[in-house]
């Protein structure tokens, strides 16, 4: 396992405070099985109760932190992925290619996400807050199971990366193209009721009476 720092655990206490924990492999394992994205305050004692056991000081003195300074009945808890340095050899490395939703992605780059329901949302990307389809309408967090980069996923299957330049002409094409059809469906439901109309005109119209020509 490595010993470096591969992930930093978010403890949101407040909307404009985070504490925040560099985890390396064998702490990352401990605490992504043990902390839900939404933490109750329960759970996390549960956690501090296990953590005083067997873990080292610092990582108690962290939680125990939490604990005493903060009375929140929910904490947002979040993992966030630190870059590895390239290495000449990568051949031995394993790396998983789905993170687990928890797991916080890079600001912009294209996703596949995997949802709950069996669906498989591709293109998509992380505005910093948010997950969003290639068009701009949002997927809600709570429906994703996991996420992985659209280019690891093709180096995966063999396929040659999209070039990014045409990457983002697609984007802003498909964004067009749903502000359009936005703008455009007042309009049709519009006709669809003024055909609507003039259908029932015309059935009571061909009831009436016709008058004889003089």
């Amino acid at each position: 396992m490595h010993n470096y720092p591969i992930y930093i655990l978010n403890v949101e206490i407040s909307p404009t405070e985070t504490l925040k924990l560099e985890l390396n492999e064998e702490q990352s394992m401990f605490y992504l099985g043990r902390l839900p994205q939404h933490c109750s305050r329960n759970n996390l004692f549960n956690v501090l109760e296990l953590v005083k056991k067997n873990r080292p000081y610092h990582e108690i003195d962290f939680f125990e932190k939490i604990v005493l300074q903060t009375k929140n009945e929910y904490y947002k808890m979040s993992f966030q992925a630190i870059p590895a340095e390239p290495k000449a050899d990568q051949s031995n490395e394993t790396k998983e290619l789905f993170k687990d939703i928890r797991i916080t992605p890079e600001r912009d780059r294209f996703l596949v996400l995997v949802c709950y329901e069996g669906t498989i949302v591709s293109p998509s990307h992380f505005c910093g807050k948010h997950f969003h389809v290639l068009g701009g309408n949002g997927v809600r967090q709570s429906t994703i199971y996991k996420w992985a980069y659209l280019d690891d996923v093709y180096k995966q299957l063999g396929l040659t990366p999209m070039d990014p330049e045409l990457s983002k002409q697609i984007h802003a094409q498909a964004k067009a193209e749903s502000e359009t059809e936005k703008r455009a469906e007042p309009s049709i439901k519009i006709l669809e009721v003024i055909v609507e109309v003039l259908k029932e005109v015309t059935k009571d119209g061909s009831n009436e009476p016709k008058r004889p020509f003089h």
